[in-house]
């Protein structure tokens, strides 16, 4: 069989082999495959093997400068990030949700000290400092109680008045 593989039937070899995907006869030695290859990659313009780019090999040197030039600029930006944190110029979040309407609170502390300051003589600043801590007259209910509502059984007796006077004003 080695005998009758010679380099003049190489392209015809590889033709049927690598171009048709065709299974040979009979086993095809190794290294007349191999010559049968390159006689067709030479035919076809594939050979030699184009050179290919070769990374630079890094000594140990080279890697430790690079890691501390990544960790110095981790640093940096870790700084700045903190600079501005501290500096004000982050956005701040709002608790706003937990507390209610911080800013109509504000406009009544001002009316209540206008009110306050008026009424210095007189008993008004004590009972104002009275409902506030019963939370008496400011339309809700003290902490940690239920409203009265209609079909609350504690108050039927003021609700039907309530529902009378409501249906003649309507």
């Amino acid at each position: 069989m080695r005998a009758s593989v010679t380099p003049s039937i190489y392209p015809s070899l590889y033709d049927k082999i690598v171009v048709h995907s065709l299974q040979p006869s009979c086993p095809v030695n190794l290294s007349d495959m191999v010559r049968a290859c390159v006689v067709g990659w030479k035919r076809d313009g594939e050979w030699p093997p184009r050179p290919t780019y070769v990374a630079p090999v890094l000594t140990a040197t080279d890697l430790a400068a690079i890691r501390h030039k990544k960790s110095e600029a981790a640093r940096q930006q870790h700084a700045r990030k903190a600079s501005t944190a501290t500096n004000g110029s982050s956005r701040r979040l709002s608790f706003g949700f937990l507390g209610g309407n911080h800013k109509e609170d504000k406009e009544a502390k001002d009316k209540e000290a206008k009110d306050n300051a008026s009424d210095e003589g007189t008993g008004k600043a004590f009972r104002r400092s009275l409902q506030k801590v019963f939370s008496l007259g400011h339309g809700h209910a003290p902490a940690g109680t239920a409203p009265h509502t209609p079909t609350s059984p504690t108050n039927t007796a003021t609700t039907g008045v309530a529902t009378k006077q409501v249906a003649a004003t309507g």
